[in-house]
């Protein structure tokens, strides 16, 4: 081919407009054009286009559709509805682009003139060249990759959001890697303190290597407007950044009155390591519903696979991990239990659980949750209600703190965030109750009440109670 016939097939590829039927497409400025409208597209869906022209009625798939798209299989729907759309095929039943669910797509809507399959191959040409291209830039990225990898060898020290990232940083406060998370975040959940119950840093594996767990609750508007679920992800990483699993939590459950569907956010988040007599780490996560009652303690390996499931009829905000003298570490939970009304904590043996099981004794049995075996080996402990609580809704627990042999229990009187009614329990590490007494405000309060007439005992009648009303099932330790 000469010169003068190189510049004539450039002109033709860079100008001429072909047609399918009653519609045109002018590959110069990747342009729809129908009788009554002229859309222009983005030169990646152009090229999704052009793909589904060429075949000819036969089956693109879809992973090879969204890889020209330049976009993902989950979101490759929304390229195609721009595509209708500039079509003008947005009624249905379809005429030109037909969805074959789960498969990929085909265009049925006729064949492109003469003209325009040579624009189609100089199109495949050029996408051809675009692709070496693309190949010599990943290889040149993967080298840098390399490089850095090697050179950065720094164990990570804390984590930390920035905008949609997940950020590891290093002790003196250098970025060591970004993650991003591409369905948005519910930020309001991450303030510095819950960040404490929503990641963890260690060797998981006990190999001496460093695993990063983060628990990634999606914006939940992000999360439906790509398909998704907005139940809270676990994400596992290595050192230096790559993903190595994720587990999403909570699942479909049903009580007496209806069934529960995911949505379930992540509450907090604990480790147990392994040890001689358990060779292999445990962990726990707990996820609750955000507008039922229903709450999971999901009890993972150190792959993030499910070993077991405790289902609760209350929120368990707080987990503590407690040493055990004969060797075996415990999990205490605590929060709130809506089958007795009243703050509650549960303990656990991480590695003696297997498979789903719920408590079934409980005084209000419509929270009870069903089509799981009952739960054995746990310790439920009630926290009895004073004068001050009656009548509140709920009673829940506020935190949990570990000291040397034993924690402490603050429990709230009141289903308020600021409420001052708090009572305070002091435990050994057998869950045994040494100490038990109101605080200063729950006390003025109480004398306040009392001098007014409203109330006609003393506060330390209330303090009382707080002993002699524990309530432990299955039986006192």
């Amino acid at each position: 081919m000469n010169s003068s016939e190189n510049t004539q097939y450039k002109n033709d590829f860079t100008s001429s407009i072909h047609h399918c039927g009653d519609l045109a497409f002018d590959f110069a400025s990747r342009a729809v054009i129908r009788p009554d409208k002229r859309t222009n597209l983005p030169e990646a869906y152009f090229n999704a286009l052009v793909v589904l022209l060429e075949s000819n009625g036969k089956l693109v798939p879809k992973a090879e559709l969204a890889k020209v798209a330049g976009t993902s299989e989950d979101t490759l729907y929304k390229v195609i509805e721009i595509l209708r759309k500039a079509l003008g095929d947005t009624e249905e039943p379809r005429r030109l682009i037909l969805t074959e669910r789960g498969l990929g797509y085909r265009f049925v809507g006729g064949t492109l003139s003469k003209a325009g399959e040579a624009m189609a191959k100089g199109k495949r040409s050029l996408r051809r060249r675009n692709a070496l291209l693309a190949v010599a830039s990943a290889l040149c990225l993967v080298v840098i990759l390399m490089v850095g990898y090697y050179r950065n060898s720094k164990p990570v020290a804390t984590v930390g959001l920035d905008g949609q990232f997940l950020v590891a940083y290093d002790a003196s406060g250098k970025t060591l890697w970004r993650h991003f998370l591409e369905q948005g975040i519910e930020s309001y959940r991450y303030n510095p303190a819950a960040m404490a119950d929503l990641s963890w840093i260690g060797d998981l594996g006990g190999d001496g290597g460093q695993e990063v767990l983060f628990a990634y609750s999606p914006n939940i508007e992000s999360s439906i407007a790509a398909k998704g679920s907005a139940s809270s992800l676990l994400l596992c990483f290595t050192q230096r950044g790559r993903l190595k699993w994720s587990f999403r939590v909570g699942r479909k459950v049903r009580d007496i009155g209806q069934e529960i569907y995911p949505t379930y956010k992540t509450l907090a988040m604990r480790v147990v390591l392994s040890s001689g007599r358990h060779p292999s780490a445990r962990i726990v996560v707990a996820s609750a519903h955000p507008t039922h009652q229903a709450c999971q303690l999901a009890f993972l390996d150190a792959g993030g696979n499910l070993r077991a499931e405790y289902w609760h009829p209350g929120h368990l905000s707080k987990l503590l991990i407690l040493p055990d003298p004969r060797g075996s570490p415990r999990l205490v939970a605590a929060g709130v239990n809506n089958g007795e009304h009243q703050a509650t904590l549960v303990e656990l043996d991480p590695f003696a659980l297997s498979g789903p099981s719920t408590p079934s004794q409980m005084k209000d049995q419509r929270f009870r949750l069903l089509d799981m075996p009952e739960a054995h080996g746990e310790i439920v402990a009630l926290f009895p209600r004073t004068c001050l609580s009656k009548d509140a809704p709920y009673t829940r627990v506020g935190s949990i703190e570990a000291h040397e042999g034993g924690f402490v229990v603050i429990e709230i009187e009141d289903y308020k965030g600021d409420s001052n009614r708090l009572v305070y329990y002091d435990f050994d590490s057998s869950l045994r109750l040494k100490n038990a007494f109101l605080s200063s405000q729950f006390r003025e309060e109480h004398m306040k009440l009392e001098q007014a007439g409203f109330i006609n005992h003393s506060w330390r009648q209330d303090q009382d109670l707080l002993s002699t009303g524990l309530v432990y099932r299955p039986k006192a330790p």
